[in-house]
């Protein structure tokens, strides 16, 4: 079975009602909130938790780190475990790959779910389409993905850990 994936204006996510967070993430998220506060926008990106995490002092750093791998873990809980992985460490240190990465664990839980073997990514602002398997086949393509940003700890339930996704060509 394939997807089909469309954009006009602003890319695809991938989740919906049949790739729901773990059984964690509302529990961690609002012990998140409890201890840190709400974010001004719609919720806390990468930039944030690690602005964060750079201030707090090292006994407070452990349990911010147990919570953001809670939500982490709990927002994509079929994507790879490297990826989660990678995107817990870089979300403390990276923001800019935590992002990034953030999109790879959104596809890969997104494609487990759903057990697609493929999806066909249709833009309509360029009028091209673009057959891919997995994360990775953008690059090899000569593509490259542009993810908006994600916000692991949300302030109204949008669900914004799923980051739009948009293929690009490469410059």
């Amino acid at each position: 079975m394939v997807e089909l994936k469309t954009f006009n204006k602003k890319g695809p996510r991938f989740f919906d009602r049949s790739t729901p967070v773990g059984a964690d993430y509302n529990k961690a998220n609002q012990e998140f909130i409890k201890l840190y506060g709400k974010a001004k926008d719609s919720g806390w990106n990468a930039q944030a938790i690690h602005t964060k995490y750079k201030t707090l002092p090292p006994a407070k750093k452990i349990q911010f780190k147990t919570l953001v791998t809670r939500i982490i873990n709990s927002s994509y809980p079929n994507a790879e475990l490297s990826t989660k992985n990678e995107l817990i460490a870089s979300s403390l240190d990276n923001p800019t790959k935590a992002n990034f990465l953030a999109g790879q664990a959104s596809f890969e839980n997104y494609k487990t779910i759903k057990n697609f073997k493929g999806y066909l990514f249709l833009s309509l602002q360029s009028f091209s389409t673009f057959y891919f398997n997995e994360f990775n086949d953008i690059n090899a393509a000569g593509l490259t993905w542009n993810i908006q940003t994600a916000y692991f700890i949300d302030k109204g339930g949008e669900n914004y850990h799923a980051p739009q996704l948009n293929i690009l060509p490469s410059k």
